[in-house]
């Protein structure tokens, strides 16, 4: 499932799995989102349970603060992020504004690929692409 609300989806694009589990403890039915999509539902709704070791009820609590820490805006969220990073992704690692990333990419001044017409960047490719700049500017800097 991917989240409709335009905020919701604008903070995570990524889809995610509703669990339904039933804790048989308390007898209480909990519904998780999570985007673990191969563990079967007892598996995380037991996972949920014991890493926080807490009373079922306040789990509902705890998703709402993982989805906070998932938000892309969230510092926690960007060390997770993935390879492939957006346009705006970009400008917020590099501090600059989207038009010079545009400007950048087209002129091929900065690594990326398009897709469709969106264009995408390898986070891996962008880290080298600044060592290399920083170890140019070194080298100008020696002469």
């Amino acid at each position: 499932m991917a989240l409709s609300g335009f905020y919701s989806r604008k903070h995570y694009p990524l889809h995610l799995r509703r669990i339904r589990f039933k804790d048989s403890e308390s007898n209480k039915t909990l519904v998780f989102l999570t985007n673990l999509f191969d563990p079967p539902p007892t598996t995380i709704g037991a996972l949920y349970k014991a890493r926080w070791q807490v009373d079922p009820s306040f789990l509902p609590g705890l998703i709402n603060f993982l989805y906070f820490l998932k938000r892309r805006d969230s510092p926690a969220r960007n060390r997770m992020d993935s390879e492939i990073m957006t346009v705006r992704e970009v400008a917020a690692y590099l501090k600059l504004t989207e038009k010079t990333v545009y400007r950048h990419a087209a002129d091929g001044r900065i690594p990326g690929f398009k897709v469709g017409g969106a264009w995408r960047f390898r986070r891996s490719e962008i880290e080298r692409w600044i060592k290399r700049q920083s170890a140019g500017q070194k080298k100008r800097g020696a002469k």
